[in-house]
């Protein structure tokens, strides 16, 4: 199990980043893995939030789909040679405006690309369920 050390003022919106659930019934929490049929793709690991004594999880997705359309993102970089980064060169060095091509994900609900597994990218169908639950603390851009 994890221990996350807060700072008191950041606990509050950390709560809502984690996902929090408790021991409640599915029906109650609103929103789970066995619920969404998201078992394939993402794994909760239990939490202790420091100052909270509510259960917390963190969020690992399992699925990391090759998808990212360079042609339509609005800046793709690389690691070259002149980096001299041998150990990432041919990687993404940055992108922005980050755009996926729909056929390379196929029907996954929530995944991380390729190459740039800083973002975190969940379907329409995750994004309603997360907004009709009344999880806050995220920000949906159009990928």
């Amino acid at each position: 199990m994890l221990t996350l050390h807060l700072q008191p003022e950041l606990a509050s919106p950390l709560k809502d980043h984690l996902g929090r659930h408790s021991s409640s019934p599915p029906s109650k929490v609103g929103f789970s893995d066995t619920l969404l049929g998201l078992e394939q793709e993402v794994q909760f690991i239990p939490a202790r939030v420091e100052g909270f004594t509510e259960p917390y999880f963190l969020l690992n997705a399992l699925r990391v789909i090759r998808c990212i359309d360079d042609a339509r993102c609005g800046e793709v970089l690389y690691w070259l040679p002149k980096d001299n980064r041998p150990d990432k060169l041919g990687q993404y060095r940055n992108v922005r405006s980050l755009r996926v091509d729909p056929q390379k994900v196929g029907n996954s609900n929530i995944f991380r690309p390729w190459g740039w597994t800083v973002a975190l990218i969940v379907s329409e169908r995750i994004k309603l369920a997360m907004e009709s639950a009344g999880i806050t603390g995220t920000e949906f851009t159009e990928a």
